[in-house]
């Protein structure tokens, strides 16, 4: 199951995948706002 949510705090997103554990093994990964542009290959 994927879900997509947003909380204004880690602390309440914290709070929440404390609930869903108790239905199993969860896996959190955060996005932030802001986007992140390729770096791409540099050669020194």
């Amino acid at each position: 199951m994927l879900l997509k949510i947003i909380f204004p705090s880690t602390d309440e997103l914290d709070g929440f995948i404390g609930l869903l554990q108790k239905f199993g093994q969860t896996q959190t990964q955060i996005v932030f706002s802001t986007p992140v542009h390729p770096w791409g290959i540099q050669n020194d």
